[in-house]
């Protein structure tokens, strides 16, 4: 079975080619986006065949998936397997133009977008009640005629993030801000990289213990494999685990 891992992360190109490897699975090709440390994923031998596409251009990377595998698809579908936000909502989006060509994740109406909604903070925010969570105080910021505007009754500290992570906003751009002018002046060089993105500003709370639950489904049951409890989370790319158990 061909796997066809696609992926702007090297780290996580790299992490995800080898737990497949070590699982059985030698038949991979890496298909890497953009210019994190490109090099890094693209020196690996775990790759049978390694393809870079420089620029985050959607129409390119859906017409040169396509053009190097459709042909595949009348023997084994190949997998496509995205490693990261981008790449997943890239997939989730084009669903009716790859799905006769590749096996990929999907919801179970296997309707186009999906999961770009499911990956919307504000959406998430807005069912989590419904299901007895607990969510912290939150205002989503609009960017409108050149800039953002902020309510009158943020809470400081908070903590300022994108609302769709996938739309190409740097995890870089998640600020802890402690006062309104930290704050305006963090979105006004948002501004000035020309980051339009909305944004959810958010009461800061402290952390006691962070778990992730990774689960997946197979459109009739429910499979939740580990509760990992996160010990140390890397300081420049927010939200990655380093140590846990």
């Amino acid at each position: 079975m061909k796997i066809i891992i696609l992926s702007k992360s090297y780290e996580a190109a790299l992490g995800i080619g080898r737990s497949l490897f070590l699982a059985g699975y030698n038949d991979m090709d890496l298909v890497f986006v953009g210019n994190n440390n490109a090099q890094v994923a693209l020196c690996s031998n775990m790759f049978s065949h390694k393809k870079h596409i420089n620029r985050r251009d959607e129409d390119l990377i859906v017409s040169t998936l396509l053009q190097d595998y459709r042909d595949r698809a009348d023997c084994n579908k190949p997998i496509l397997f995205s490693c990261d936000d981008y790449t997943t909502s890239l997939i989730d989006r084009n669903h009716s133009v790859l799905n006769d060509y590749f096996l990929m994740t999907h919801t179970a109406d296997y309707c186009a977008g999906a999961i770009t909604k499911l990956m919307d903070k504000g959406y998430q925010m807005s069912i989590a009640p419904t299901f007895g969570l607990n969510i912290a105080k939150t205002w989503e910021i609009k960017y409108l005629n050149g800039g953002y505007c902020l309510p009158s009754n943020l809470i400081f500290p908070c903590i300022v993030k994108p609302e769709v992570s996938a739309e190409g906003a740097a995890k870089s751009n998640i600020r802890t801000c402690s006062s309104l002018q930290e704050l305006e002046e963090h979105l006004e060089n948002l501004v000035k990289q020309e980051m339009h993105n909305n944004f959810l500003v958010q009461e800061l709370i402290h952390i006691e213990e962070e778990f992730d639950i990774h689960g997946l489904c197979n459109g009739k049951d429910v499979y939740i494999p580990i509760v990992h409890k996160k010990e140390i989370t890397a300081k420049h790319t927010k939200g990655v685990t380093v140590v846990g158990r």
